[in-house]
Parts: C-alpha cells; sequence; structure tokens
C-alpha cells in the first residue's frame, strides 16, 4: 500500500513539474500557433496596437528613420560577418514590417548602394526564404502585448535580418 501512495506521489510530483516548467517556459510571451500547418505570411502576423493606429504618414517618417539609421550604419562596407550581431530591436522590426504592408501607398526610391553585395546577390527566392524564417520569427517569438518600451529592449534581429526586410521593401515585394 506505502509503494502504491509512493508512486501516485512521484507520478503527481512529475506532472505538476511538468506544469510548471512549460509555464515559466512561455511565460512572457503569447505564442500564437499556426495550427494549419500553413506557411506563415503577412496576414497572419499581428502587430503591435500602437503601430496598426500608426497613420501612413507617420508610419512612413518613422520607417524613413529606420531607413536613415541602417544607412548611417553603412552595413554596405562591413564584412559579411557583421550581419549575425544582433543589433536591432522588435519595435523597428515591427515598423518595417507594418510598412511592409502597406508599401503599395508609399513610394521608397530603389537604392542599391545601401546593400552588401551579399544581400544583392540573393536570388528572389532566397529573399522569400529569407522573409519566411523572418515571419516565422516574429509569429512564434514577439509578445504584441509587451509595450513600446518593451519592444525597443527586445534586441533580438540581426542586420541580416533587417537588411532583408529593407530590400523587400525597396523592391517592393509582396507577402
Amino acid at each position: 500500500m506505502n509503494i502504491f501512495l509512493l508512486l501516485v506521489t512521484i507520478f503527481v510530483v512529475l506532472v505538476i513539474g511538468v506544469l510548471i516548467f512549460s509555464l515559466f517556459k512561455s511565460e512572457g510571451k503569447k505564442i500564437n500557433i499556426n495550427s494549419n500547418g500553413e506557411t506563415i505570411t503577412l496576414k497572419n502576423l499581428k502587430l503591435p496596437k500602437r503601430i496598426t493606429r500608426m497613420d501612413y504618414s507617420f508610419l512612413s517618417s518613422t520607417c524613413k528613420i529606420i531607413f536613415d539609421s541602417y544607412k548611417a550604419l553603412d552595413y554596405c562596407n562591413k564584412s559579411s560577418n557583421a550581419f549575425d550581431k544582433m543589433e536591432w530591436h522588435t519595435w523597428q522590426v515591427s515598423i518595417l514590417i507594418a510598412f511592409l504592408s502597406v508599401y503599395e501607398r508609399f513610394v521608397i526610391p530603389y537604392d542599391k548602394n545601401i546593400f552588401h553585395s551579399v544581400i544583392l546577390d540573393l536570388t528572389d527566392s532566397e529573399i522569400d526564404n529569407e522573409m519566411q524564417n523572418i515571419f516565422e520569427k516574429y509569429y512564434y517569438k514577439v509578445n504584441i502585448d509587451r509595450s513600446r518600451d518593451d519592444l525597443s529592449r527586445d534586441i533580438i534581429w540581426t542586420a541580416w535580418e533587417v537588411s532583408i526586410i529593407l530590400y523587400s521593401i525597396m523592391n517592393n515585394k509582396k507577402y
């Protein structure tokens, strides 16, 4: 009888441990699981409310500031391993993704001189695959309910990912 009680207790402790672990693992994240197993597209992404409420002119001017920052950082002349650094935060990437979803209303002049040759040498298919990776990362790792300040401290985006988004915007890619 004591062995049975001991086994039940161990089982209950294990179940509670697994539940607690899974809660801590997803704490602070609102993970939206694409239950259909479909490819994640721009339409699947939800953005922070403050960004979706931005009018077009404010979104455009904010995106221009990000473009200017990207240009000032002179990625086109850096070594290709500079693209691996986590330097960009989720608030910036959210703005770029919002801009990407409404870019047809804006015109950004194409300037290949701001992009590294590694980006310029990618095929359309490779760009599309990279954008899919970015959409998946955003979909699964970004908690859109966090504040702007929190999202601005969430530095999880590489220069490579931002380069791909900016390149897609400049090339009027549709996702």
